[in-house]
């Protein structure tokens, strides 16, 4: 094997988390979240998982993302851009016809462009509002303009209705999350009453779903918990179960013993105890960063048995230094696991390391190889 660290992707899981995915939100159109190369773990390979299971949609947040899954993938099915839709550029106009690929409206100047410009005559209306993230979206107290606008350029109907939870990782029932959906109820209830006609609608993000909120639209749009990791803040009550799609193997470069005090690595850090080194093929090289400097750590050696190591002087460009107790039997060219499908003890890691799982996963470098694992 030719890879210092890989990251080995299970297709089953994806199927499996699909699977309960679809427990919880019954018969609504899933539209996934596969931006930023589908959370870390490659987006073509993810998306094709996807559509196997019968996905119509895909959501990326930038046009250069749709184009790259547009020209890699076969097959009838919608890409939606979110946010950098870079309408105002000219030469995107061309890349959204030709590539069949569909913006998500959320300022009043791409909402203008979209209904003037010929590029779009024949083009799905998609339409974000601001309902209290403040982030991206139009104002819905202009809905009445809006809504004017949209029925002067010919439409009479608006293709998909939806908006973003600010909190959704927290309570559902705290009070910004409620004022959400209520402005968000109501936004709907003043397009109607303006004669448009809504043909789908959406608000649940993986936070939502986990806590079975605004499943009464027609879409859900998951993101991280497709990947297995919950996005609730510990110790809230989630509805979902799944299991990371994803293992971090790492190489062993070299191991020796080493006493208490005895400096290691750039900046000659003294380690705090007695313990075997173990020189490991990740560094920030790799998207394994200073941030990790210092944490402790359960990995699992080849054998399977886990240990607990600590993060040890710097992180390196292309290795970390981890002690291991002085006992333990690693050795050069074993391969540690730094995490598994185990959702319990990933949590744990972004705990210690004081970072979440979307960083932990997109972070993750185009050096480390993504290996997929076929059912």
């Amino acid at each position: 094997m030719l890879e210092r660290a890989s990251l080995y992707v299970d297709s089953h899981l994806l199927h499996e988390n699909i699977s309960k995915l679809r427990k919880i939100v019954g018969s609504k159109e899933i539209i996934p979240m596969v931006k930023a190369q589908g959370y870390g773990h490659g987006a073509v390979d993810i998306s094709r998982i996807l559509l196997e299971n019968k996905i119509n949609y895909l959501g990326v947040a930038s046009l250069r993302e749709a184009i790259e899954l547009r020209t890699n993938l076969q097959g009838k099915f919608e890409i939606i851009v979110f946010s950098d839709t870079q309408l105002q550029n000219p030469e995107s106009l061309n890349f959204y016809k030709d590539f069949r690929i569909t913006p998500v409206i959320s300022n009043d100047e791409d909402h203008s462009l979209f209904l003037t410009n010929s590029t779009f005559k024949n083009f799905p209306l998609y339409l974000k509002f601001n309902t209290g993230m403040n982030r991206l979206g139009l104002d819905p107290m202009k809905i009445e303009e809006i809504c004017k606008k949209i029925k002067a350029s010919g439409r009479n109907s608006i293709a998909h209705v939806m908006s973003h939870f600010a909190c959704s990782s927290q309570d559902i029932k705290i009070g910004h999350n409620q004022r959400q959906l209520e402005s968000f109820a109501n936004l709907l209830k003043e397009i109607k009453a303006s004669g448009l006609q809504i043909e789908a609608t959406s608000l649940a993000n993986s936070g939502a779903i986990e806590q079975k909120t605004g499943l009464e639209y027609s879409h859900v749009r998951p993101g991280l918990m497709l990947y297995g990791p919950s996005s609730l803040v510990p110790g809230l009550e989630s509805a979902w179960d799944g299991r990371i799609i994803s293992s971090l193997k790492v190489r062993v470069l070299q191991t020796r013993m080493v006493k208490k005090g005895d400096p290691v690595g750039y900046g000659l850090t003294p380690v705090s105890r007695d313990g075997l080194l173990i020189v490991a093929a990740v560094g920030y090289g790799d998207g394994f960063n200073n941030r990790y400097q210092k944490i402790s750590m359960t990995v699992k050696t080849s054998r399977g048995d886990s240990v607990e190591l600590d993060v040890v002087g710097r992180v390196n460009m292309d290795m970390v230094q981890l002690l291991a107790p002085v006992d333990s039997s690693i050795g050069s060219s074993d391969m540690l696991t730094f995490w598994d499908d185990d959702p319990r003890a990933f949590d744990q890691f972004c705990l210690n390391a004081k970072t979440i799982p979307y960083e932990v996963f997109c972070q993750l470098s185009v050096r480390i190889p993504r290996i997929f694992k076929l059912p």
